[in-house]
Protein backbone atom coordinates (compact mmCIF):
# COMPACT_ATOMS: atom_id res chain seq x y z
CA UNK A 1 0.00 0.00 0.00
CA UNK A 2 2.82 2.27 0.59
CA UNK A 3 4.24 1.88 -2.86
CA UNK A 4 1.27 2.12 -4.52
CA UNK A 5 0.80 5.52 -2.60
CA UNK A 6 4.31 7.13 -3.33
CA UNK A 7 4.17 6.33 -7.11
CA UNK A 8 1.94 8.75 -7.91
CA UNK A 9 3.89 11.20 -6.27
CA UNK A 10 7.31 10.39 -7.46
CA UNK A 11 5.84 10.33 -10.99
CA UNK A 12 4.34 13.41 -10.00
CA UNK A 13 7.84 15.35 -9.23
CA UNK A 14 9.60 13.82 -11.99
CA UNK A 15 7.85 15.40 -14.06
CA UNK A 16 8.24 19.10 -12.05
CA UNK A 17 11.59 18.67 -12.36
CA UNK A 18 11.38 17.81 -15.95
CA UNK A 19 8.91 20.84 -16.84
CA UNK A 20 11.51 23.09 -14.83
CA UNK A 21 14.83 21.35 -16.39
CA UNK A 22 12.74 22.16 -19.51
CA UNK A 23 12.19 25.72 -19.24
CA UNK A 24 15.89 26.55 -17.67
CA UNK A 25 17.02 24.88 -20.96
CA UNK A 26 14.54 27.10 -23.17
CA UNK A 27 15.57 30.18 -21.22
CA UNK A 28 19.34 29.58 -21.48
CA UNK A 29 18.70 29.08 -25.25
CA UNK A 30 16.65 32.06 -25.79
CA UNK A 31 19.20 34.20 -23.89
CA UNK A 32 21.89 32.85 -25.89
CA UNK A 33 20.78 33.62 -29.21
CA UNK A 34 19.78 36.51 -28.12
CA UNK A 35 23.08 37.87 -27.06
CA UNK A 36 24.89 36.06 -30.77
CA UNK A 37 22.25 38.52 -32.53
CA UNK A 38 23.01 41.54 -30.48
CA UNK A 39 26.87 40.68 -31.26
CA UNK A 40 25.91 40.64 -35.06
CA UNK A 41 24.03 43.41 -35.36
CA UNK A 42 26.94 45.41 -33.81
CA UNK A 43 29.57 44.02 -35.69
CA UNK A 44 27.52 44.72 -38.81
CA UNK A 45 26.23 48.24 -37.85
CA UNK A 46 29.36 49.55 -37.12
CA UNK A 47 30.23 52.78 -38.71
CA UNK A 48 33.08 52.26 -42.00
CA UNK A 49 35.73 55.15 -42.48
CA UNK A 50 35.76 55.85 -46.24
CA UNK A 51 39.41 56.82 -46.87
CA UNK A 52 38.88 57.86 -50.03
CA UNK A 53 40.59 61.52 -50.80
CA UNK A 54 39.28 63.85 -53.23
CA UNK A 55 41.85 65.25 -55.46
CA UNK A 56 41.52 69.14 -55.33
CA UNK A 57 40.29 70.62 -59.16
CA UNK A 58 42.48 73.60 -59.77
CA UNK A 59 41.13 73.89 -63.10
CA UNK A 60 39.33 77.01 -63.16
CA UNK A 61 42.69 78.57 -62.15
CA UNK A 62 45.54 76.25 -63.78
CA UNK A 63 47.46 76.60 -60.40
CA UNK A 64 50.22 73.90 -60.28
CA UNK A 65 51.64 73.50 -56.80
CA UNK A 66 55.34 72.89 -56.30
CA UNK A 67 56.12 71.55 -53.17
CA UNK A 68 59.63 71.98 -51.14
CA UNK A 69 61.49 70.30 -48.38
CA UNK A 70 63.54 73.19 -47.94
CA UNK A 71 62.50 75.10 -44.40
CA UNK A 72 63.06 79.02 -45.81
CA UNK A 73 65.86 78.53 -48.09
CA UNK A 74 64.79 80.34 -50.62
CA UNK A 75 61.79 83.14 -51.05
CA UNK A 76 60.34 81.24 -53.72
CA UNK A 77 58.86 78.29 -51.77
CA UNK A 78 56.93 77.68 -48.60
CA UNK A 79 58.03 76.20 -45.56
CA UNK A 80 57.66 72.62 -46.22
CA UNK A 81 54.70 71.90 -43.84
CA UNK A 82 50.90 70.59 -43.66
CA UNK A 83 49.51 73.88 -43.82
CA UNK A 84 51.93 75.58 -46.52
CA UNK A 85 53.07 72.88 -48.16
CA UNK A 86 52.84 74.44 -51.90
CA UNK A 87 54.42 76.87 -54.29
CA UNK A 88 52.75 78.81 -57.26
CA UNK A 89 54.96 77.95 -60.46
CA UNK A 90 55.05 81.77 -61.84
CA UNK A 91 53.75 80.40 -65.22
CA UNK A 92 50.71 78.98 -64.07
CA UNK A 93 49.33 82.27 -61.92
CA UNK A 94 45.96 82.55 -62.58
CA UNK A 95 46.44 86.26 -63.81
CA UNK A 96 44.43 85.11 -66.80
CA UNK A 97 41.75 83.24 -68.18
CA UNK A 98 44.44 81.52 -70.70
CA UNK A 99 43.95 78.04 -71.16
CA UNK A 100 47.17 76.15 -71.16
CA UNK A 101 47.76 73.08 -73.45
CA UNK A 102 49.85 70.04 -73.59
CA UNK A 103 53.01 72.12 -75.10
CA UNK A 104 52.76 74.26 -71.99
CA UNK A 105 52.78 71.22 -69.44
CA UNK A 106 55.82 69.99 -71.69
CA UNK A 107 57.37 73.10 -70.94
CA UNK A 108 56.88 73.49 -67.73
CA UNK A 109 58.51 69.94 -66.47
CA UNK A 110 61.29 70.49 -68.93
CA UNK A 111 61.86 73.68 -66.85
CA UNK A 112 61.02 72.06 -63.48
CA UNK A 113 63.96 68.91 -64.02
CA UNK A 114 66.49 71.64 -65.39
CA UNK A 115 66.33 74.33 -62.58
CA UNK A 116 65.64 71.58 -59.85
CA UNK A 117 68.61 68.64 -59.04
CA UNK A 118 65.91 66.18 -57.41
CA UNK A 119 62.50 66.84 -58.70
CA UNK A 120 59.55 64.55 -57.81
CA UNK A 121 56.21 64.22 -59.76
CA UNK A 122 53.82 62.35 -57.20
CA UNK A 123 49.74 61.79 -55.95
CA UNK A 124 49.58 64.39 -53.39
CA UNK A 125 52.33 66.38 -52.11
CA UNK A 126 55.21 65.53 -49.74
CA UNK A 127 53.19 65.89 -46.57
CA UNK A 128 49.97 64.15 -47.54
CA UNK A 129 50.74 61.24 -50.69
CA UNK A 130 47.53 60.11 -51.98
CA UNK A 131 49.07 56.58 -53.24
CA UNK A 132 51.52 54.26 -51.42
CA UNK A 133 54.12 54.27 -54.40
CA UNK A 134 54.14 58.22 -53.95
CA UNK A 135 54.90 57.86 -50.27
CA UNK A 136 57.25 54.82 -50.59
CA UNK A 137 59.57 57.12 -53.17
CA UNK A 138 59.08 60.28 -50.81
CA UNK A 139 59.86 57.82 -47.40
CA UNK A 140 63.30 56.92 -49.38
CA UNK A 141 64.50 60.03 -50.48
CA UNK A 142 63.22 61.89 -46.74
CA UNK A 143 65.00 58.85 -44.83
CA UNK A 144 68.29 59.23 -46.91
CA UNK A 145 68.06 63.20 -46.00
CA UNK A 146 68.21 64.76 -49.38
CA UNK A 147 66.43 68.07 -51.05
CA UNK A 148 63.95 67.99 -53.56
CA UNK A 149 61.20 69.17 -55.07
CA UNK A 150 57.53 67.56 -56.29
CA UNK A 151 54.67 68.40 -58.10
CA UNK A 152 51.06 67.07 -57.32
CA UNK A 153 49.69 65.48 -60.86
CA UNK A 154 46.32 65.52 -59.31
CA UNK A 155 46.05 69.13 -59.00
CA UNK A 156 45.90 69.12 -62.97
CA UNK A 157 44.53 66.79 -65.34
CA UNK A 158 47.07 68.34 -67.71
CA UNK A 159 49.81 67.71 -65.72
CA UNK A 160 48.74 64.20 -65.03
CA UNK A 161 48.75 62.95 -68.41
CA UNK A 162 52.05 65.53 -69.32
CA UNK A 163 54.02 64.00 -66.88
CA UNK A 164 53.48 60.27 -69.31
CA UNK A 165 54.15 61.59 -72.15
CA UNK A 166 57.09 63.72 -71.05
CA UNK A 167 59.07 60.79 -69.85
CA UNK A 168 56.98 57.77 -72.03
CA UNK A 169 56.57 55.90 -68.94
CA UNK A 170 52.77 55.32 -68.27
CA UNK A 171 52.90 55.51 -64.13
CA UNK A 172 53.39 58.06 -61.57
CA UNK A 173 55.31 58.48 -59.34
CA UNK A 174 58.40 59.69 -61.15
CA UNK A 175 61.59 60.59 -60.10
CA UNK A 176 64.04 62.85 -62.40
CA UNK A 177 67.80 63.65 -61.34
CA UNK A 178 69.62 66.83 -63.09
CA UNK A 179 66.90 66.59 -65.72
CA UNK A 180 67.69 62.95 -66.57
CA UNK A 181 64.39 60.14 -65.49
CA UNK A 182 65.53 57.92 -63.58
CA UNK A 183 62.47 55.76 -62.60
CA UNK A 184 58.95 54.99 -60.36
CA UNK A 185 58.49 53.35 -57.25
CA UNK A 186 60.24 50.04 -57.88
CA UNK A 187 63.14 51.27 -59.05
CA UNK A 188 63.65 53.65 -56.58
CA UNK A 189 63.77 50.85 -54.23
CA UNK A 190 65.92 48.38 -55.83
CA UNK A 191 68.73 51.56 -56.11
CA UNK A 192 67.77 52.64 -52.34
CA UNK A 193 68.89 48.69 -51.50
CA UNK A 194 71.73 48.20 -53.84
CA UNK A 195 73.14 51.84 -52.85
CA UNK A 196 73.60 52.79 -56.25
CA UNK A 197 70.58 55.61 -55.57
CA UNK A 198 72.89 57.42 -53.18
CA UNK A 199 75.81 57.20 -55.34
CA UNK A 200 73.57 58.67 -58.10
CA UNK A 201 72.60 61.60 -55.74
CA UNK A 202 75.53 62.44 -54.75
CA UNK A 203 77.45 62.54 -58.14
CA UNK A 204 74.68 64.57 -59.38
CA UNK A 205 75.26 67.20 -56.84
CA UNK A 206 71.96 66.93 -55.27
CA UNK A 207 72.47 68.82 -51.41
CA UNK A 208 71.15 67.40 -48.31
CA UNK A 209 68.72 69.37 -46.32
CA UNK A 210 70.98 69.63 -43.44
CA UNK A 211 73.62 71.35 -45.28
CA UNK A 212 70.72 73.38 -46.85
CA UNK A 213 69.94 74.40 -43.21
CA UNK A 214 73.66 75.16 -41.83
CA UNK A 215 73.81 77.26 -44.48
CA UNK A 216 70.74 79.26 -43.51
CA UNK A 217 69.72 78.34 -40.11
CA UNK A 218 66.51 80.67 -40.15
Amino acid sequence: MKLQFLAPLEDTCLGVIRDFLESLCASLICHWSTMLLRSAFRSFSKPRVSRQICAKSLRSSSVLPLASTKWNVSSRYFSSNIESDFDTHDDFKPQTKQQYDMKDIHELIAKDVKENPLMIYMKGSPNMPQCGFSKTVVDIIRHMGYDFRARNVLSNDLLRQGIKEYSDWPTVPQVYVKGEFVGGCDIMIEMFKDGSLEELLDESGVVKVAELQAEDPQ
